[in-house]
């Protein structure tokens, strides 16, 4: 599964582009995984969240790596954390999200 967005105010009510990219995977040897990328003011932030400690250890392995890769982009921070979801469960999560919760994929609005 793949989302883009763009964001708008930031704290001090200017206007700034920024852009989110999130995927949602399940990789074989990983497991499932959802990577965040935004990109704003000129920086790049990446957020993977891991299906569990293990993975986190063997992501965080590579993370210089990917850093380096990633340096063209002004590259602020990486973060690893556990909780990824199913990747299906992400996306019946953003079918039908809650009240309060991210947008839907569909505007159901008439």
């Amino acid at each position: 599964m793949f989302y883009l967005s763009s964001k708008g105010k930031v704290d001090n009510n200017e206007e700034r582009d920024g852009h989110l990219v999130s995927l949602n995977l399940t990789l074989k040897q990983l497991g499932a995984m959802q990577v965040n990328l935004l990109f704003e003011q000129e920086a790049l932030f990446v957020r993977i969240k891991c299906q569990d400690a293990a993975t986190v250890d063997t992501v965080e392995h590579y993370c210089s790596e990917l850093h380096e890769a990633l340096q063209p982009f002004s590259i602020r921070s990486i973060q690893v954390t556990t909780g990824a979801e199913d990747p299906a469960l992400a996306l019946l999560h953003r079918l039908q999200p809650q009240t309060g919760q991210q947008s839907a994929v569909f505007d159901a609005r008439v």
